[in-house]
């Protein structure tokens, strides 16, 4: 019965793409194989539709247990309530775990009385009636920040407030170049939100030095309705049994998790298609007058190496991406790696000429037709920032920290972070963080493209490779997670013709290889070429959802 109807559902080429999508994808763990056949031949062997029943079955089987025990789940097992009033805070365990910045100085920012915040908040904000009580009443830090939490009560209503006080900001490590990109991220925030329908915070008030109440920068905003979107792309019993084998169920989540994840791609494509319709006309941070009484400029940018140095380095605005892919990684220019092996001399030169081969490729050299437009690019786009309702529709996108604007095939048409995971280094695309996809991660980006094309985003031709172009640009840079030698040996194992070891190749390319590089310049062509996203993937996934759901509610009675 089930085998008919996904017949009736799924056209036949719609089955042919699914298998050659299927196929071609890499599977670090194939989990479906391992745990619902008897042996690797048998379950390459297996169909479209027999797969399709298997997933339906477990999510069937899943939910039958689930509502036949009737055992009441927490909604949001990260999520706490600190306060009286109904207010939620919530407190995403991934985002906690994250290691402190070795520039924090985190007990002098712990040791800011509580009073403080709440004298800030009680000084800087008009009150609709007679205030009843204002208390801090969470406070929590993330890797390069810490959040107060406060809640006003008056006669009419209740209203909540976040400060957000750098880590490092203390008079031992806060510079002028600190300074600087506090303000652009504040100009950044309100440009948003006066010219556009996305939910960004309001911001009341903030310092970018220690002349105020709190004796440290700060940004104060009033706080956004939601919760962390890791809320609704996982079950509620998500890793309740062992956390160890959440990749076991992070590919294959129940229907009702399904249905949230696409809603929530939706929503996220709606908003994203906003801000890609901001344009400027250089690559840098945007410098906007916050009474808009100029139109935006483009500055330099500061940035700061993972250690505890407080020296940044400084980067100009740039008019071209032809100019931002000029660098090479300093890691290929150290003097010490021209030596007498000349193993490794033919190695970095089969690395540069890979990397001349990749980047004069026209995805990076756009037609001088007309004038290149740049869009804005968030620098931490992943599920913590993201705020949500309970069926996934965004209600706030927060932490624009480092906003600059970017090349539109890594800008705001950009798959989101935890949909790039696998073009990142090995130690952040693993199965023990989030969100613990082995063999999904490109499906979901084909998906979050072809929602962007139904919202009439032309740069949705950049989406289902985004994450290439974005790993390729920050291997150049060497910095935020950019690593030359995993992006290169990624990109060799896209190609089929070159599925032997790369580090040979790469010598063999510097040695001198025409046959090699002439085979390479064609594939690499083809492998970088922007395409618009297929958008039988999201029509297909809509049609199993409401298949999946007319056989819950035939077979167990669910509504």
């Amino acid at each position: 019965m089930l085998k008919q109807l996904m017949g009736w559902f799924l056209p036949t080429s719609a089955h042919k793409r699914s298998k050659q999508v299927t196929s071609n994808r890499t599977k670090p763990t194939d989990i479906s194989n391992t745990q619902n056949s008897p042996s690797q031949d048998e379950s390459t062997s297996t169909s479209l539709n027999d797969r399709k029943s298997s997933i339906i079955k477990g999510w069937c089987d899943r939910l039958k247990a689930k509502y036949k025990n009737r055992e009441t789940s927490v909604a949001d097992e990260d999520s706490t309530d600190y306060s009286t009033n109904g207010t939620t805070v919530t407190n995403n365990s991934e985002y906690e775990e994250d290691e402190d910045h070795p520039r924090c100085d985190w007990k002098t920012i712990d040791a800011i009385p509580a009073s403080s915040y709440e004298k800030l908040v009680s000084h800087t904000c008009t009150f609709s009636g007679p205030l009843k009580q204002l208390k801090r009443f969470a406070y929590k830090k993330g890797t390069y920040n810490a959040v107060s939490f406060i809640g006003v009560l008056t006669r009419d209503k209740y209203d909540s407030y976040v400060v957000r006080v750098p880590g490092h900001a203390t008079v031992e490590h806060w510079t002028a170049q600190d300074a600087y990109m506090l303000e652009r991220e504040v100009q950044t925030i309100e440009y948003i939100r006066k010219n556009t329908s996305v939910p960004v915070p309001q911001i009341y008030s903030h310092s970018s030095w220690f002349n105020n109440r709190l004796h440290h920068p700060f940004i104060m905003m009033k706080r956004l309705p939601g919760k962390s979107a890791y809320s609704i792309w996982f079950d509620d019993d998500f890793g309740e049994a062992d956390p160890e084998v959440n990749f076991r169920f992070g590919d294959l989540p129940s229907h009702a998790v399904e249905k949230k994840r696409i809603n929530f791609l939706r929503s996220l494509a709606r908003i994203m298609t906003e801000i890609n319709a901001l344009s400027f006309d250089q690559i840098g941070i945007p410098v906007i007058p916050l009474d808009c009484s100029a139109p935006p400029s483009i500055g330099h940018t500061y940035h700061w190496d993972n250690t505890s140095s407080d020296v940044s380095t400084k980067r100009p605005a740039l008019s071209s991406t032809r100019d931002l892919i000029r660098t090479r990684p300093d890691s290929l220019c150290t003097p010490s790696l021209f030596s007498n092996d000349s193993k490794a001399h033919n190695r970095l030169l089969g690395t540069l000429k890979l990397l001349d081969i990749i980047f004069s490729q026209p995805i990076f050299h756009p037609t001088p037709s007309a004038p290149e437009t740049f869009t804005l690019h968030h620098a931490d786009l992943d599920l913590q920032n993201i705020l949500v309702d309970d069926m996934g529709n965004i209600t706030g996108i927060i932490d624009w920290d480092r906003c600059t604007t970017a090349p539109r095939c890594i800008g705001a048409s950009s798959a989101p972070l935890f949909l790039q995971k696998d073009w990142m280094p090995q130690y952040l695309n693993n199965l023990d963080t989030s969100p613990y996809m082995a063999f999904t991660t490109h499906r979901y980006r084909q998906m979050y493209a072809a929602a962007l094309a139904e919202q009439g985003c032309a740069d949705a031709q950049f989406t289902s490779k985004s994450a290439m172009y974005q790993a390729g640009v920050l291997a150049l840079m060497d910095h935020e997670g950019g690593n030359v030698t995993d992006f290169l040996e990624k990109v060799m194992r896209s190609i089929p013709q070159f599925r032997a070891d790369v580090d040979e190749c790469l010598v063999a390319l510097g040695m001198g290889w025409p046959a090699g590089e002439q085979v390479l310049e064609k594939e690499v062509r083809k492998l970088f070429e922007p395409e618009m996203p297929d958008m039988d993937v999201l029509r297909e996934a809509d049609v199993e959802i409401a298949v999946v759901e007319w056989m819950l509610a035939f077979e167990y009675g669910i509504e």
